[in-house]
C-alpha cells in the first residue's frame, strides 16, 4: 500500500552513551498473563544532568499479534508495565538505560519472565 507508514524500513539508531552514570541495578520482571511489569532501583542524578523528559529509557522487543516488534518507552518511574503476547518464534527481551542530558548509560538487560 502506498503511503503506508508500516511499509517503511526501520533505520538503525546510534545512542550516545555516557560513562558518568551506571545502568539501573536490581532489574526484575514479572508476568501476569500478557502483562509484564519491569522494575528497577533508582539511579540518582545530579540536578544538572537530569533529562527534562525522562529518567529511564527502555528498548523492548515485544510479541504483538505473532510478530516480535521493537518498541521504545521512557519513564520517570521505577516500574513500567507492557503488553507481551504469546505466539512469537523469537523470545521477547529488553534493555534498560539511565537517561541524562549527555546521553544514556550502558544498558541493563531485563530478565524476561
Amino acid at each position: 500500500m502506498q503511503d503506508d507508514p508500516r511499509s517503511l524500513a526501520v533505520a538503525p539508531v546510534s545512542l550516545i552513551f555516557t560513562s558518568d552514570y551506571f545502568p539501573p541495578a536490581n532489574v526484575a520482571a514479572r508476568r501476569n498473563v500478557d502483562q509484564v511489569t519491569i522494575s528497577w532501583a533508582d539511579v540518582p542524578l545530579q540536578p544538572k544532568d537530569i533529562h527534562p523528559e525522562s529518567h529511564y529509557f527502555l528498548e523492548l522487543w515485544l510479541c504483538t499479534a505473532g510478530a516480535l516488534t521493537y518498541t521504545i518507552r521512557s519513564t520517570n518511574d521505577l516500574t513500567i508495565t507492557v503488553i507481551d503476547q504469546p505466539g512469537c518464534a523469537e523470545a521477547s527481551h529488553g534493555l534498560l538505560h539511565t537517561t541524562t542530558r549527555e546521553g544514556y548509560s550502558q544498558p541493563a538487560a531485563v530478565p524476561w519472565p
